[in-house]
């Protein structure tokens, strides 16, 4: 687990530091991009080797990596009490409110890291009648979307999410109205036992640790977590 961890991290900061070196030959070669063959296929070859260690890992990174943003909120049980706190000041083997099979449920945090930098989120405001609810996401957040008559729930990536949608939340459907690309300081990524999480009071998904080992598709395990839902 840890090694996948490291070498994940590893490969995305190599993947923005190629990708910002692309980023300056092509603005800096408008005739021809190829100008310096050796460091053009340098920078290909990287990029090629991230993206085919992600398709190695059937696509994990998108739904094991994708972060929150550090206003987002997390109900958590403490001293028999529930509790709300900022992701911020989440940790390890806190009891974090979870939905699995229908059942409201407090499950232990067993990965939390916070990245510190300048990352772009998907804010994400939904309503019902005149209240409010906001979540903030990276945009390969996956989120648990569904219709307003609540049938069958989809998943979405944050930016592919539209005023159409609908989140579940803690006190009903809420429908999406408004979304806005910001760029935000640092970026959290929480990671649970079993479940699907409760952030800034709408249910979505999160890293599931026990997922990890399996030998799944993306596709596969986006299907357990809709089985695993509180509401299809």
């Amino acid at each position: 687990m840890q090694e996948l961890l490291v070498k994940y991290e590893q490969l995305m900061e190599k993947y923005v530091k190629l990708k910002k070196d692309y980023d300056i030959l092509l603005n800096n070669s408008k005739k021809n991009i190829y100008q310096n063959d050796d460091i053009n296929n340098n920078i290909s070859n990287n990029i090629n080797e991230t993206q085919s260690y992600f398709e190695r890992c059937n696509g994990k990174s998108c739904l094991f990596f994708c972060c929150f943003a550090e206003n987002t909120i997390i109900k958590i049980l403490e001293n028999n009490k529930e509790i709300n706190k900022p992701i911020s000041e989440i940790k390890l083997n806190d009891l974090v409110l979870t939905y699995e099979n229908g059942n409201k449920k407090y499950t232990k945090v067993n990965f939390f890291k916070k990245y510190e930098d300048d990352f772009e989120f998907y804010e994400i405001k939904a309503k019902l009648g005149d209240k409010i609810k906001t979540i903030c996401v990276t945009g390969n957040h996956i989120m648990i979307c569904y219709d307003k008559n609540m049938s069958e729930a989809r998943y979405l990536t944050a930016e592919k999410v539209t005023k159409n949608d609908y989140f579940y939340t803690v006190d009903g459907l809420y429908q999406i109205y408004e979304i806005n690309v910001k760029t935000k300081r640092n970026k959290y990524s929480l990671g649970v036992e079993e479940g699907a999480i409760i952030a800034s009071d709408i249910l979505v998904t999160c890293f599931n640790y026990n997922d990890v080992n399996k030998s799944a598709s993306i596709e596969e395990l986006l299907s357990s977590y809709k089985l695993k839902n509180f509401i299809n």
